[in-house]
């Protein structure tokens, strides 16, 4: 049963889409910010009704009451992001495009902004591969192609090779069976035609075929793949991605049996769009016996919006052993609603909730204001016979933005549910503030510039500058943080 729990809480979900004309309020932040409007950012944090027992509790809330985060915004000119304790900046940077260049000003790396145009940073990058390959031994070269190793590029496919992909699945379409709907189905909008169409074994594994085809003759896609280290078990037996590339739709194949038929029934409504999607099929998982599948999706409107629900059910020889329920509510003007339930079914017993995920937000949209009120609950069941953890956020945001000045205002409360008291607290405020100068006009560093003399002076200097704000920031902390952190660094 575990594994089949596992399996339905790696679904993937869908962010929640945001509609309408009026902007929420962190939309209206962007709107102030697309205007040319500096914004400033505060975010702090109150400790509460902590969890964790007197010893822990206290350099918790202490270290929580210490730390706040801010932050600076605009779209043309500066930025700058601070990690504060105690009210002081434990870490800055601030940085900007300007003249052609960019700016970098930190508390960790002195007290001159640094500035650098594509040019010199790439002069400085190849002086700093030659250090350090003289520091490791190697050469720029040999150390420049091990760093470029590790970038992760993304892979691309072309036209063509999806092409290929959307041909097969246009021929399985051509059998698909068009009729009709006499019979209206239950919880959803009105169907008028229904599409039917009935999946086997060899249809998954020449789809998959077709798929690793691609893959295979796609260089970027098999480098992204070794980069990442992936490996494959087919069986119980390790191999290469492209060894399972290659057995994976004869194992299917292998199955079909297990498989069976896989029916797919889509009802459309009057304008071709789909209210509703019922798909059976078995499963045959690694060294186990075939359980079977139900899945139903539908869509139901109402006058607070669209309503999406997908149902899912393992059963293995007619008994249920698990479900998974997602439904949300799409293009409201004065809601957000989603949730998530997987239930463990046991045969002559209650199901027991697993995981519940529910969030419901209350809107008030206008052109120049937003309020809006959230409750987000979560609640997970490590195993059936355990108690669950369930964790309650209430929060409420408002935000103006007049065209010349902007302001936000959220306050979020963590409470462990059924508690009065929240366990955390975090405030935001954003406010509209005068741009500050910019750091071209100050003092400037440029080290690709620099000889080779004066650039190792340089790094030596910034070298000693980190390591004197990593000791100032660790006096920052507070002392009963310190008096656990402390004994732990003397060890190292």
């Amino acid at each position: 049963m575990k594994k089949w729990l596992a399996a339905l809480l790696a679904v993937m979900l869908l962010a929640l889409p945001l509609s309408g004309l009026a902007e929420s309020p962190d939309e209206l932040m962007e709107k102030a910010l697309d205007a040319g409007l500096t914004l400033e950012t505060q975010i702090s944090l109150i400790p509460g009704n902590l969890p964790f027992g007197e010893d822990i509790n206290t350099p918790v809330s202490d270290l929580l009451s210490a730390l706040s985060i801010y932050q600076l915004s605009s779209r043309e000119g500066r930025n700058a992001f601070a990690l504060q304790l105690s009210g002081k900046d434990a870490f800055r940077v601030d940085w900007e495009d300007a003249d052609g260049g960019f700016y970098v000003l930190s508390n960790w790396l002195g007290e001159d902004a640094i500035s650098f145009n594509d040019e010199e940073l790439a002069a400085t990058i190849t002086r700093l591969s030659e250090l350090m390959g003289e520091a490791a031994n190697v050469s720029a070269e040999e150390l420049n192609k091990a760093l470029s190793s590790l970038e992760i590029s993304q892979p691309e496919f072309t036209e063509e090779e999806i092409a290929k992909v959307t041909d097969y699945i246009q021929t399985l379409m051509e059998r698909v069976e068009v009729s009709e709907v006499t019979q209206q189905p239950r919880n959803c909008d009105a169907a008028e035609e229904m599409l039917t169409l009935t999946l086997t074994a060899e249809d998954i594994a020449q789809y998959y075929e077709v798929v690793f085809d691609i893959m295979l003759q796609n260089e970027e896609m098999m480098n992204f793949l070794h980069q990442l280290n992936f490996t494959a078990t087919v069986d119980g037996e390790a191999m290469t991605v492209e060894e399972a590339m290659e057995q994976f739709p004869d194992k299917i194949r292998a199955q079909a049996d297990a498989i069976g038929e896989i029916p797919m029934t889509i009802y459309l409504d009057s304008n071709g769009e789909p209210v509703m999607l019922t798909m059976d099929m078995n499963i045959v998982p690694e060294g186990g016996e075939a359980v079977a599948m139900n899945f139903e999706m539908t869509r139901q409107t109402t006058s607070d919006g669209i309503g999406w629900a997908a149902n899912m059910e393992i059963s293995e020889n007619g008994a249920p052993l698990a479900g998974l329920t997602v439904s949300y509510l799409a293009d409201s003007q004065t809601m957000d609603v989603f949730t998530l339930v997987v239930v463990a079914k046991q045969e002559g017993a209650d199901d027991v909730e697993m995981l519940n995920i529910s969030y419901l937000g209350d809107k008030d949209y206008a052109a120049d204001q937003a309020k809006e009120t959230a409750t987000l609950s979560f609640s997970f069941r490590p195993e059936v016979d355990q108690e669950a953890l369930a964790l309650t956020l209430e929060s409420t945001t408002e935000a103006s933005f007049d065209g010349t000045s902007a302001a936000l205002n959220n306050t979020a409360n963590l409470y462990l549910t059924g508690e009065k008291e929240p366990i955390l607290t975090q405030t935001r405020t954003v406010a509209s503030v005068d741009a500050p100068a910019s750091l071209a006009e100050g003092e400037v560093v440029t080290p690709g510039t620099m000889d080779d003399a004066a650039f190792q002076t340089f790094l030596n200097q910034e070298l000693t500058t980190i390591t004197s704000s990593g000791t100032k920031m660790l006096q920052l902390l507070p002392e009963s943080v310190l008096q656990i952190l402390l004994p732990a660094l003397s060890m190292m």
